[in-house]
């Protein structure tokens, strides 16, 4: 250890006399990233036993939700999203486990939807909402606890790029948002990111899977000094995805490379040598930069081998950030600050890099980021089981009442679904390309899904309506000084959509005459009610209306008392036609819907792959024709 020591000195004296000369102004200090923390020191918290505080059953799925998968390929065992594999396999003998349901704290649902790989192993994201909802439905229908609590007290294993967004791309992750399913559930997941649609409140981030063997064979006696100043080994560019540059990694991985590939105290590269974990073992700094995600394996790698890690992710949450003192092991550097890099660490006192080596020195810091086979105590699984008992015991709002159905939960995913549908129908006709943007940019942004989808559509339909004077009748031209409506996103952002123009194509897509509404109000728990108003003939009333939910306050009782007044009140100037989609069939066309857009996802995937060879290429073609097939035939199965 003292040779280390002095060899950090050394080399941290070096790079002081290189880089007094070329550095005018002073480095900026180290930006604070506090995080709350539970009380007790680091060593204290992450030496807790879960066993005797929690209980959980393991709902028993059949085996193409999980083990036929991982039989099929077996290559996800060795990924770094295989910690929802090995969570189920620790699970299956912890002595937290129960087979009686009625006795558990929590329920888990063991599904594997990272398990589906490419040739080149790489999960494809495509199918994974649809084998969730698959296996939710059969959970619900099954056992009786999923519907006492719509999932409250229940996690899931998701780490996928994005968490349960299910994509690896942030900008369509960002479009799919948290499987409406999964809202009220507990999600254990990789991905974390403040203020982010893919990371709900709640959350336990997690570190990704990292070989615990593969590291253990590669460790080096621990008097080797540290000679490596500054440590990277990986992309800076991904041309494949991102060939024009500047979207991977936000640009920083690039603005690591273009500014110290030449600089001595950086050992940085794209190769990816056999050396690779003993050389981190000879760093004083590993560069943790975001990629696609703003997470990645060489923090569990830099943690266990005691190089200091340097993260380079704004805003991230890091695993198990309530236990693991982060800011005093670690540095952080903001994405802007990347070309200051030199100057920052260089800047950085011999008695702090001492100070955060020796705690990372500490078994226990290393053991909480590593999932080992067999289990051992401390290990990343009992981080998840603590990080859930200290979640317990469930507050109140957790189990419903009889009848009670929760006013933030999303009934209405086929309502997403079918503008889903449209928007890629859309691509393909000739449609004003500003009416398909603005209302993509609308349902997708990320303020609008920190919404319910049943809520956004209710605020669509309303303000569609606002101005249906000024429109004039369905169907009809809107006067030219109209202005569109705007709704605004957050304190910088205001969208302007044409509704009627908008809502004109989505209702003809659906097979519905434009003759017949008026506007469009969703409702309900699980059916979508939707209510059309036909201003040509004035008789009736509504025959039926869902308007259900639990109430906080006064006021919200009487906003939606009064809307359903204000609706009953149209039966002298309007006929009411109700049209009352029952749940079979909504699960018919979302599995259909779903089908489709995993079709159309592959096809882009594919046609974007196609250089890997010739037998892709045919798999490619077919798959895209059959896509077009579906999407310039006619729809039938979405005509109501």
């Amino acid at each position: 250890m003292a040779g280390r020591v002095l060899v950090a000195i050394a080399v941290l004296a070096a790079a002081a006399a290189l880089f007094v000369a070329a550095e005018a102004q002073q480095a900026p200090a180290q930006q604070g990233h506090q995080t709350e923390r539970i009380s007790g020191s680091a060593g204290d918290v992450l030496d807790d036993d879960p066993v005797g505080r929690l209980k959980v059953f393991i709902y028993d799925l059949p085996g193409k939700y999980n083990k036929k998968l991982l039989k099929k390929d077996p290559r996800c065992l060795n990924h770094m999203f295989a910690a929802e594999i090995f969570m189920h396999r620790f699970l299956l003998s912890s002595a937290v486990r129960t087979t009686n349901p009625e006795e558990a704290d929590w329920f888990y649902t063991p599904v594997y939807p990272t398990c589906d790989l490419t040739p080149s192993g790489l999960p494809l994201p495509f199918k994974s909402p649809r084998m969730m909802r698959s296996a939710i439905e059969l959970i619900a229908t099954k056992w009786p606890y999923w519907n006492r609590s719509e999932g409250a007290d229940h996690f899931f294993v998701t780490p996928h790029d994005f968490g349960a967004c299910f994509h690896y791309q942030e900008e369509k992750a960002i479009g799919r948002g948290i499987l409406p399913l999964l809202q009220r559930a507990t999600l254990v997941q990789t991905f974390g990111q403040k203020n982010h649609v893919c990371l709900k409140e709640g959350s336990i981030t997690i570190p990704p899977f990292a070989p615990p063997q593969k590291m253990q064979n590669h460790l080096i006696p621990g008097e080797t000094p540290r000679s490596i100043f500054v440590y990277f080994r990986g992309l800076f560019y991904d041309t494949g995805n991102d060939p024009e540059g500047g979207y991977y990694a936000r640009g920083a991985r690039a603005s690591v490379w273009e500014n110290f590939k030449n600089n001595p105290l950086f050992d940085i590269s794209t190769d990816h040598p056999p050396t690779y974990y003993e050389d981190m073992q000879r760093s004083v700094f590993c560069l943790c930069p975001l990629g696609w995600a703003p997470w990645s394996p060489r923090l569990v790698e830099a943690v266990v081998f005691g190089c200091i890690p340097v993260i380079i992710a704004d805003d991230i949450v890091l695993p198990f950030a309530d236990a693991i003192p982060w800011e005093e092991i670690g540095v952080f550097v903001p994405e802007e600050d990347v070309p200051r890099l030199d100057s920052i660490l260089t800047s950085i006192p011999t008695e702090d890099i001492l100070r955060k080596q020796r705690l990372l020195a500490n078994p226990s810091m290393k053991q909480a980021m590593l999932f080992p086979q067999p289990a051992q105590a401390g290990d990343a699984f009992h981080q998840i089981l603590n990080g859930l008992a200290r979640k317990l015991p469930h507050g109140e709002d957790v189990f419903l009442k009889p009848g009670q159905l929760m006013k933030n939960v999303n009934h209405c995913a086929l309502c997403w679904l079918y503008v889903d549908i449209v928007m890629e129908i859309a691509r393909f006709k000739s449609y004003r390309l500003s009416d398909e943007f603005y209302f993509f940019e609308l349902l997708r942004h990320g303020g609008a899904l920190k919404q319910s989808d049943c809520q956004f559509l209710k605020d669509l339909g309303t303000m569609a309506t606002m101005t249906s004077e000024q429109m004039g009748p369905p169907g009809s031209a809107s006067p030219t000084n109209h202005q569109p409506l705007a709704l605004a996103q957050d304190d910088s952002t205001i969208i302007r959509i044409p509704f009627r123009a908008i809502l004109d194509f989505v209702l003809a897509e659906l097979g519905i005459p434009e003759a017949e509404y008026h506007r469009e109000i969703f409702y309900g728990n699980k059916i979508c009610v939707t209510v059309l108003f036909d201003a040509s003939t004035i008789k009736g009333a509504p025959t039926h209306m869902s308007i259900s939910g639990t109430y906080s306050t006064d006021d919200e009782v009487a906003e939606d008392t009064a809307a359903l007044k204000a609706i009953e009140s149209l039966e002298t100037t309007a006929n009411v036609v109700i049209r009352d989609y029952s749940y079979d069939k909504l699960k018919r066309l979302e599995e259909e819907s779903e089908r489709l857009m995993e079709q159309l996802e592959e096809a882009n995937y594919c046609i974007s792959k196609l250089v890997r060879g010739w037998l892709l290429a045919v798999r490619c073609v077919c798959s895209f024709s059959h896509s077009l097939k579906l999407l310039l035939g006619k729809v039938s199965w979405m005509r109501l």
